[in-house]
């Protein structure tokens, strides 16, 4: 279905934006923080979240598996999915300011 949805269409570059795409690189540093995070991610999911937190986390953000799709095949409501994509954001938030890789987090006034 994505190949098709790009049938026909013409994706044009002009030479001007290739030189733009060799800048766009991160450099080693940033590389560096950004594995570490990952890592962090990836201890604080295995160690605060649930399974189930885990495995709707995983398809709808990692593998970019369709909200109605997931709600289908785990036969839940579209609402829960989102309450607990929710819940398992916030909790690695929260763990992640715990170890001074995000800012603390406040609750909301209101």
């Amino acid at each position: 279905m994505r190949r098709r949805a790009w049938q026909g269409r013409e994706v044009v570059l002009a030479g001007e934006q290739w030189s733009l795409l060799a800048h766009a690189r991160p450099s080693p540093e940033a590389d560096a923080q950004t594995a570490e995070l990952l890592r962090a991610i990836a201890r604080a999911a295995q160690r605060e979240l649930t399974a189930h937190q885990r495995e709707v986390l995983l398809a709808l953000a990692v593998d970019g598996v369709p909200i109605d799709v997931l709600a289908e095949r785990l036969n839940t409501t579209r609402g829960a999915l989102y309450k607990t994509l929710h819940d398992a954001r916030r909790k690695l938030r929260r763990c992640l300011a715990a170890e001074g890789l995000l800012p603390p987090t406040t609750p909301r006034s209101g």
